[in-house]
């Protein structure tokens, strides 16, 4: 699979700008092992919150692929406190697809 930003995934749904109803939509996402939604996430390179946890996201993205934006962990709570990044990136299109 790859990793896409909400913005993309509302212009794939044929809807270019409702990337806040992409995010809505993904958040109810209830088939998580087949519809992977945490491999949406913001375009500032963020990974954005996740129903599983934001600590859960960035352990899957990382695990799936060996890879997390610096940006994705900067400000980020307490439970991402023990989580380093891998590897650095641009933009959150840099992440190379999973799997």
């Amino acid at each position: 699979g790859e990793t896409i930003t909400y913005q993309k995934l509302a212009a794939r749904a044929g809807r270019p700008g409702a990337q806040r109803a992409a995010g809505t939509a993904n958040g109810a996402n209830r088939m998580a092992v087949l519809v992977p939604c945490h491999r949406v996430v913001r375009k500032s390179g963020e990974v954005g919150s996740y129903g599983g946890g934001r600590w859960r996201k960035e352990w899957l993205l990382r695990h799936e692929s060996g890879f997390l934006p610096a940006r994705a962990v900067a400000g980020g709570s307490s439970e991402d406190s023990g989580l380093q990044d891998v590897k650095q990136a641009d933009s959150p299109e840099s992440l190379p697809a999973a799997g």
